[in-house]
């Protein structure tokens, strides 16, 4: 038992980092001077840690018995919701683009 939740675990939350590790992909705009902290990736970095932190809070709501089953269904949905937005998501949020900017790239 023990073993297939961590094999699904595991499966689940490769798949959420691969997907959504082109948030940084952009080459920086501007070189940032030693000491100063990077805001952005830190804003990535959290990003990452709060659905894992609602699914854990959502997880000790059910008893011992269903908690694993409750955690790995929400790495699963926030697996399956990543993939989602990638494969219609991006179109319908940047499809349309090229119509309102007179970038020529975005053509």
């Amino acid at each position: 038992m023990y073993r297939r939740l961590i094999v699904k675990l595991s499966a689940s939350l490769l798949l959420v980092l691969t997907l959504t590790g082109s948030a940084m992909a952009a080459p920086p705009t501007q070189s940032s001077a030693p000491g100063n902290v990077d805001w952005r990736i830190l804003a990535v970095a959290f990003s990452y840690l709060l659905p894992i932190g609602l699914i854990l809070l959502s997880a000790a709501a059910f008893s011992e018995e269903r908690a694993a089953s409750a955690a790995t269904s929400g790495l699963v949905a926030w697996s399956l919701a990543t993939m989602a937005y990638f494969a219609v998501g991006f179109a319908f949020q940047y499809g349309g683009i090229a119509v309102f900017h007179d970038d020529p790239d975005l053509s």
